[in-house]
């Protein structure tokens, strides 16, 4: 942060990136920047920046706070990545006011919680999303996720990790036939049923994994089809 300066202009800052035209902040990546404290917290200014698009935090030490739900007013937002923050609570449900989100990403160390509501609006509303990654958010609840609502994002989802989210009940075989899929990653999802489909699989499949989950039946020929896996 040696380059934050209030006597210089912050489109000079590392990290911070400005529109060539309006000067507004539209990136902001702060990983790995030692900042410590309510970093998206009630009074954070982060929440004044409504251009920005690109929100990168990833291995802050947010010391157990929370996500405010001010989150919800950067529409803008394309690229939200929080990993290893060490944030916990609840997501708020406003993050379902990021419809233009391409890519999420929540490494949760604390086991931040999303509900299904959550859940079903933000698939429902970023139906541009490509990458999703929520890796130890705990996604359980009084009632099942709607996993079918994948479905709605079939001409753009290519990563689905959602590992230890400790999601329950059957997966449908229908996701594992969207066509720009690349990479799935279910694993640790004990109580996650599903099976393998027999015919007519996303032939980009680079990346499969599903240890630790409750799939069964038999693995089917037609897995030979899938000539990218790796």
């Amino acid at each position: 942060m040696e380059s934050w300066n209030n006597m210089t202009d912050c489109c000079g800052w590392d990290g911070v990136i400005c529109d060539s035209r309006s000067g507004h902040v539209i990136d902001l990546s702060l990983f790995c920047s030692d900042l410590r404290g309510e970093i998206l917290g009630s009074n954070s200014s982060i929440f004044k920046l409504r251009d920005l698009q690109q929100l990168s935090l990833s291995n802050i030490d947010f010391s157990g706070s929370s996500i405010h739900s001010a989150i919800g007013d950067l529409v803008n937002l394309n690229q939200l990545s929080l990993s290893h923050c060490g944030i916990s609570g609840d997501i708020p449900s406003t993050i379902s006011h990021l419809s233009k989100l391409v890519y999420l990403h929540i490494d949760s160390d604390s086991r931040m919680r999303l509900d299904p509501y959550t859940w079903n609006n933000l698939i429902h509303n970023a139906t541009d999303l490509r990458e999703i990654f929520l890796f130890g958010v705990n996604m359980s609840s009084g009632e099942e996720i709607s996993l079918p609502l994948l479905s709605n994002l079939s001409s753009s989802l290519v990563s689905l990790h959602l590992l230890d989210a400790q999601i329950q009940g059957k997966w449908p075989t229908d996701i594992l036939r969207l066509p720009n899929l690349q990479e799935i990653d279910l694993s640790s999802n004990e109580n996650l049923r599903g099976e393998l489909p027999n015919s007519n699989w996303t032939t980009s499949l680079t990346f499969l994994y599903l240890s630790g989950t409750a799939f069964s039946g038999n693995i089917p020929d037609s897995i030979a089809h899938l000539t990218f896996l790796r």
